[in-house]
């Protein structure tokens, strides 16, 4: 698969001779070949010029705008022609309560199975009972939202037992409040964008889920999705940041009543987490080694063609196999 570019200074984007170059306002340049390139993810305030526009459009080009704070703020994207029957499904599907019921708890099962699998990697016996225990019934979504919100509490227990240098009280949101809530808000952002791309690559309305309420304007099946990874992208990249030191309290600041990653922290973490995108291991239904982004890009082609054969949707459980590198 082809990489992203994660950019988390201020500056310029264009496009000269084939390939993308950035320069930052210290007037240090990062060049990278456009045939190796399908996401920039720009972090801060970046300039695009009229060369960048064309790649988006000829190339299929994805740029995702985030606030330093790692707020998503938008993406521009040449969207590809959808397939329409595919479509017609989806919209149809989103109707079919057996269907959204059997999705949720196929979705619910997968993200068992990852916290079970990332609880018993760190012994944590209690807490692997604790997930062990959660029924996930056959019932209506907003029941589902619930088991899913009970299994995040045991495990942000988890991480709160196991951070050895700093204090995780509870999960807050808006604004984040301490050092692993402004990680989390971080990274979960940018879990969602890359999630979003893929989305988009694959052919599936982005807008039309089967968890989330789609009554809002949100991409809600990024969300359903996104949320399947977040167990080894986001619990598991904080711990080992906290563990190999590779994060202090010097990499944060204050502001806007919330804590925030600084410049420093926020280039420690993308690279930890593109480093963890593109981690691989050996995948048996595709007899090779696949790389973590691969595994997101293919669980979305299963719910696509779950959808456009109308059949049920059965989803990927075999976490352990992304601890073998």
């Amino acid at each position: 698969m082809k990489n992203s570019l994660f950019i988390t200074k201020y500056g310029k984007l264009y496009s000269s001779g084939g390939t993308v170059t950035f320069i930052d306002q210290d007037g240090n340049k990062r060049i990278v070949p456009v045939y190796n390139l399908d996401s920039i993810f720009c972090i801060g305030s970046v300039s695009i010029t009229s060369g960048i526009i064309k790649l988006i459009v000829r190339n299929g080009l994805k740029i995702h705008f985030l606030t330093k704070n790692g707020t998503y703020q938008g993406t521009l994207a040449n969207q590809p022609l959808l397939e329409g029957e595919v479509i017609i499904n989806q919209v149809k599907l989103f109707t079919d309560e057996r269907y959204k019921v059997h999705y949720a708890m196929e979705k619910l099962k997968s993200m068992k199975s990852a916290f079970l699998t990332l609880l018993k990697e760190y012994d944590a016996k209690d807490k692997f009972e604790k997930i062990e225990k959660i029924k996930i019934i056959r019932s209506s979504t907003n029941n589902m939202l619930g088991i899913e919100a009970s299994m995040w509490r045991v495990a942000y227990e988890f991480l709160k037992e196991n951070l050895e240098h700093f204090e995780f009280l509870q999960r807050e949101y808006y604004p984040p409040r301490g050092e692993i809530n402004a990680m989390i808000s971080f990274i979960n952002a940018l879990i969602y964008s890359e999630t979003l791309s893929l989305v988009r690559e694959v052919g599936l309305l982005p807008e039309i889920s089967f968890l989330h309420s789609s009554k809002e304007k949100r991409f809600s099946l990024v969300l359903d999705i996104a949320d399947m990874f977040k167990p080894f992208l986001t619990l598991k990249l904080i711990l080992n940041l906290d563990k190999e030191n590779k994060i202090t309290k010097f990499d944060f600041e204050e502001a806007n009543y919330g804590t925030y990653l600084n410049e420093t922290g926020r280039l420690t973490v993308v690279k930890e987490f593109r480093d963890a995108l593109n981690n691989t291991f050996y995948f048996p239904k595709l007899k090779r080694n696949i790389s973590f982004k691969k595994l997101i890009k293919t669980e979305i082609e299963n719910i696509k063609s779950s959808i456009s054969e109308r059949r049920e949707y059965k989803s990927f459980k075999k976490w352990e196999l992304c601890l073998q590198s």
